[in-house]
C-alpha cells in the first residue's frame, strides 16, 4: 500500500502555559545567579551572555521534561486505489493452438499492462490454480483451476482497502470450488481478459469419476464413470476398467454425436483387503487435441469391517434424523437408532455411542447414560436445551456447563487452528464457519487441561472460549462434545450451497472416526491418507507413547518412503503439539510403501504402509475455454470483458469511472517527548558545549 503524508506536529501538556513559563524563569534564574550575578568570574560580558544561554535553555528543557509533554503528530495521508491482477496459471491455457502466443507474447503484454497501471494506481499481482498464490510466474502449469476460491480469498485479503478493480485473466475454465458466478459479496467490479480457446475440437474424455474411496471385503461396489466426445460423431471406442494388468470390465462406446455425453455403471468385486488402484481408459482417436484425458485413476480402500455407531436420544429431535442420515450415507458406518426408553443392548457391541441430548432429569434415562459409561464405550455427547446439565456435570468427563438462564446463544462456528488430532480443509473450514448459527445455551463452560476444542462459538464477530465441539480423553476412553441445538440446519445449508452433505459430513466423519479408534496398546501409531493427487503434498502424523501411555515429543520418528523405480527416501518428522507431523512433499503418480520407525526411551518401534498417488489430468478434461461464464462475472460486478489483444486499453477504461479515486484521511499519534531521543540529544549538546567552553576558557 503507497502513502502520501503530510504531516504536522503540536506539543501538548497537562499544564497551562503558565508551568512553561515557569521553566523558563526557573531557566533564566539559574543563568543569573550562576553567571550574571558572580563577581569573581573572569568571563567576559560577551561570554558570559553566551553561556546564561547556553545553561538557560538546558535547565528550560529539562524543566520542561517534567511537565510530561506530548507531542501530537497529524498527518493527512492520500491512499491510491488497489488494482488486483489475478492470473490464471493453469495448464489449460497453454494447451491451445495459441501456447506459443501465451508462452511469450502475452507475457510482454502482461508486463506492460502492469507497468502502465502502476503509474495511477496501487497495482499487486496474485496467480492460482487450486490455491491462490503471491505473483506471477509465468509458468502455467498449475493442475487444476478454483476461480471461485481466488476470488473469495482475494476479497478477504482486501476487504476494507480502497480496491479500484479486479483484473481477471483467464479462459473461464474451472474444475474445482464452487460456481465462481455466485458473487453476492464482491464490492468492486471485475474486468475480465478472456483466454484460451473457445473452438471445440475432436476429443475425447474421461470427464468424471464417482465411488466410495472405502469398501468392505467381499463385497461389490458400485462406480459411477461419465464420458464425453467431441466432433467424433459415427467413431466407436472400446472403455475398459482395469487392476494390476487384468481387465475387470470393458465395453464399447459408439459416440452417436459431436456432442457425446455418456454415464457407465459399473460393479467392481472387492475381492483382496487393502489399497486397490484401478484404472479406467478408453481407445484414442486419430486427430484428439489431447490424449491425456483418455486414462484416469482411482483408488478404493478394501477393509473388513465397519464401524457400529449406537445414535441414542431422549426424544424426537430433526438434529437426529441429519446426524443418522449423515451415516448412512457413509459405508464406513453401521448406525441403528434408538429412543432411550428402548435401548436395551450392551454397550460394549458398538465402537461409538451417540448420546442426544442426554443425560435428562428421567430416572431411567440416567442408568442408560451410566451403563454406557461403565462400558468405556466411546461417546459422544449431543448437548443442547434437553440436556439435564447438573447430571453432565457430574458424569466428570472434562467438560461442565453451569447454566445461568433457560436462554440461548446464537453462535456460529470459529475453527481452532490449533487443534491437535486431526486436520479439516481450508475450504470446509471456510464453509462451516459460514453455516447458520446454533442455539447454545447460555452459562458458565469449564474445561479440564485434556479438553481440546475443536469450533469455538462465535457470537457476532467475537469468538468466545465457549467449545461448540471438543474432545477429552479419561482413562483410556475418548469423549466428544457437541454443544448447541440444529445441526439439521447445517445439513440443509450444505446441500443449498453445495447440492451435497459433503462438509457437515466431513466434520462428522472425522469426528467419529477419532472417537472410534479404540485405543490399543500399541506405543507408536502413524496415520497417513492411502490416495494422494499427485499435486497433493504426501504427510504423515504419528504418535508415540512412554510405558505409561503418556505422549511422547522427545524422540526421533524417521519416515522411508519406497519410491515405485526402486529407490528409497528417507524424511524427518517433526513435533507438533502431541504428535508428529511429517511431510514427504509431491511425488509423481505410483504406488508406494513405507516404513516408519521411532527411537524413544532406548526402545525402537517399526511401522509399516501404502498410499497411492494418482494422476491428476482435471487441466486435461475440458479444453474449451468458457468466455461467457467471464461476462457474466464482468457483467455482475459492473466490470467489461477484454480480449488479450485490447488488454492495454484497460486503464483507460479504469480512469473514466468516478468511483476509482484516491481516498484522503487524517491519521493522529501521540508520543511522550521523553521519548524523543532528539530531544535529549539537544540537552547533552547544550549542556557538553557549554563545560568544553568553560574547560577552554578555565573556568572549571
Amino acid at each position: 500500500m503507497q502513502l502520501q503524508k503530510n504531516a504536522i506536529m503540536n506539543i501538548l501538556t497537562d499544564y497551562s502555559w503558565l508551568g512553561v513559563l515557569a521553566c523558563a524563569v526557573l531557566g533564566m534564574l539559574y543563568a543569573i545567579i550562576l553567571y550574571i550575578s558572580d563577581k569573581k568570574s573572569q568571563l567576559s560580558p560577551k561570554a558570559r551572555w553566551i553561556f546564561s544561554v547556553l545553561r538557560c535553555l538546558s535547565v528550560f528543557m529539562i524543566g520542561f521534561l517534567l511537565l510530561s509533554p506530548l507531542v501530537k503528530i497529524s498527518s493527512v495521508e492520500t491512499e491510491k486505489p488497489v488494482v488486483v491482477i489475478l492470473q490464471d496459471n493453469s495448464q489449460s491455457i497453454v494447451m491451445t493452438k495459441d501456447s506459443t502466443f501465451y508462452s511469450n507474447g502475452y507475457l510482454q503484454k502482461f508486463n506492460d499492462l502492469k507497468k502502465s497501471l502502476s503509474e495511477k494506481y496501487d497495482v499487486e499481482v496474485f496467480s492460482f490454480g487450486g490455491s491462490l498464490q503471491n505473483g506471477f510466474d509465468g509458468s502455467f502449469d498449475r493442475q487444476s483451476s478454483d476461480i471461485s476460491l481466488a476470488l473469495s480469498e482475494i476479497h478477504d485479503i482486501y476487504k476494507g482497502r480502497n480496491v479500484g478493480a479486479i483484473v481477471l485473466a483467464s479462459d473461464g475454465i474451472f474444475n474445482a470450488g464452487t460456481q465462481p458466478t455466485n458473487l453476492t459479496d464482491c464490492t468492486f467490479p471485475i474486468y475480465t481478459i478472456a483466454l484460451g480457446d473457445t473452438s471445440v475440437r475432436k476429443d475425447a474424455a474421461i470427464s468424471n469419476i464417482k465411488y466410495n474411496r472405502i469398501t468392505y471385503l467381499n463385497s461389490r461396489f458400485p462406480v459411477e464413470i461419465s464420458i464425453k466426445a467431441n466432433k467424433l460423431s459415427g467413431k466407436t471406442r472400446r472403455m475398459t476398467v482395469e487392476n494390476g494388468g487384468k481387465t475387470l470390465f470393458q465395453k464399447n462406446l459408439p459416440y452417436s454425436s459431436d456432442d457425446f455425453f455418456t454415464t457407465e455403471n459399473v460393479m467392481l468385486d472387492a475381492d483382496k483387503p487393502g489399497v486397490r488402484q484401478y484404472t479406467v481408459k478408453i481407445e484414442a482417436c486419430e486427430g484428439e487435441v489431447s490424449t491425456t484425458n483418455n486414462v484416469r485413476t482411482f483408488t478404493v480402500e478394501v477393509i473388513d469391517s465397519r464401524r457400529k455407531i449406537a445414535l441414542i436420544a431422549q426424544s424426537p429431535h430433526p438434529d437426529v434424523g441429519a446426524i443418522k442420515r449423515c451415516f448412512e450415507s457413509v459405508e464406513t458406518y453401521e448406525v441403528e437408532n434408538f429412543s432411550a426408553d428402548d435401548f436395551d443392548k450392551q454397550p460394549s457391541l458398538y465402537n461409538l455411542i451417540i448420546l442426544h441430548q442426554l443425560p435428562s432429569d428421567k430416572m431411567t434415562h440416567n442408568s442408560l447414560v451410566e451403563k454406557v459409561m461403565k462400558s468405556q464405550t466411546p461417546v459422544l455427547f449431543v448437548l443442547g436445551q434437553q440436556t439435564a446439565f447438573d447430571r453432565f456435570d457430574r458424569l466428570q468427563t472434562g467438560l461442565a456447563v453451569n447454566l445461568r438462564s433457560n436462554r440461548c446463544d446464537e453462535a456460529t462456528a470459529a475453527f481452532n487452528s490449533a487443534f491437535p488430532h486431526f486436520a479439516m480443509d481450508e475450504n470446509t473450514i471456510r464453509k462451516i464457519e459460514g453455516f447458520p448459527p446454533l442455539s447454545v445455551p447460555f452459562g458458565k463452560y469449564r474445561k479440564s487441561e485434556n479438553v481440546q476444542t475443536l469450533i469455538f462459538a462465535k457470537t457476532g464477530n467475537v469468538v468466545s472460549e465457549m467449545p461448540m465441539v471438543a474432545f477429552s480423553q479419561k482413562n483410556g476412553t475418548r469423549y466428544g462434545f457437541v454443544v448447541g441445538d440444529g445441526l439439521w440446519k447445517w445439513f440443509m445449508d450444505d446441500f443449498r450451497q453445495n447440492s451435497t452433505h459433503e462438509n457437515i459430513g466431513t466434520l462428522m466423519e472425522k469426528t467419529a472416526a477419532y472417537l472410534s479408534l479404540r485405543l490399543d496398546k500399541e506405543k507408536f501409531r502413524v496415520n497417513a491418507k492411502v490416495a494422494f493427487a499427485e499435486n497433493e503434498a504426501v504427510t504423515f502424523e504419528s504418535e508415540l507413547y512412554n510405558d505409561n501411555f503418556e505422549p511422547v515429543t522427545d524422540g526421533n520418528v524417521i519416515i522411508s518412503v519406497n519410491m515405485p523405480d526402486g529407490k528409497t527416501s528417507t524424511f524427518a518428522s517433526e513435533p507438533r503439539g502431541n504428535h508428529y507431523y511429517t511431510s514427504a512433499g509431491t511425488l509423481p503418480q505410483g504406488s508406494y510403501t513405507y516404513t516408519a520407525s521411532a527411537k524413544a526411551g532406548g526402545k525402537k518401534h517399526t511401522k509399516n504402509g501404502s498410499f497411492v498417488v494418482e494422476k491428476l489430468c482435471l487441466e486435461q478434461i475440458s479444453l474449451t475455454a468458457d468466455h461467457s461464464l467471464l461476462n457474466t462475472i464482468a457483467g455482475k460486478t459492473g466490470g467489461y470483458m477484454l480480449p488479450p489483444q485490447d488488454m492495454d486499453s484497460l486503464p483507460q477504461l479504469l480512469d473514466q469511472r468516478s468511483d476509482i479515486r484516491n481516498i484522503m484521511f487524517s491519521r493522529y499519534k501521540n508520543m511522550e517527548l521523553i521519548n524523543w531521543p532528539w530531544f535529549f540529544v539537544i540537552i547533552v549538546v547544550l549542556l557538553g558545549t557549554e563545560w568544553i567552553a568553560r574547560r577552554y576558557k578555565n573556568e572549571i
